[in-house]
């Protein structure tokens, strides 16, 4: 969530703290959830700790 945040291009709701909750068990879905929610692909790896 800090890295999207500090991106400052993205509102940090609901949507993203739910995602983000699935980085330490599921980054797969994690990045799937962001990206549904209009995060760029790059970002939601970063996000969810892919990259």
């Amino acid at each position: 969530m800090v890295y999207l945040e500090n991106l400052g291009r993205y509102v940090i709701g609901t949507k993203v703290r739910q995602a983000c909750r699935l980085s330490a068990t599921n980054p797969g879905q994690c990045v799937s959830n962001l990206q549904a929610i209009g995060v760029q692909r790059t970002h939601a790896r970063r996000a969810c700790g892919l990259l």
